[in-house]
């Protein structure tokens, strides 16, 4: 596997985790009365989408096979993993300080 392949690999899946923390984030937000946050929050996820549909075509055009899932370290460093737990009864500001280190890591990555 390339270079450019196991990087693509790696960032699809930091963006597809991204697009379920912040859907699972919306969720929660607009449960809890927040549904202004939770409109932002399916924007963002919408945006991760897009990102994740652009990044896989043209990894297509360039010949690489991306559709397995992502690597170990992928999986074990996603940053999405606190939003996760934060789902489970945190606050507000909770979920957004979970999604502000979900960011954090996508920027990294």
């Amino acid at each position: 596997m390339s270079t450019d392949e196991a990087v693509s690999k790696d960032l699809l899946q930091t963006l597809e985790d991204g697009a379920d923390g912040f859907t699972k984030g919306a969720e929660k937000l607009a449960g809890d009365g927040h549904a202004d946050v939770a409109a932002t929050f399916r924007t963002f996820a919408g945006q991760r989408h897009q990102f994740s549909t652009e990044l896989r075509a043209m990894a297509k055009h360039y010949g690489d096979d991306i559709h397995e899932s992502g690597s170990v370290a992928a999986t074990l460093h996603r940053g999405w993993m606190g939003l996760k737990d934060a789902l489970s009864g945190s606050s507000a500001k909770g979920i957004i300080d979970s999604a502000e280190q979900g960011e954090d890591h996508a920027v990294r990555t």
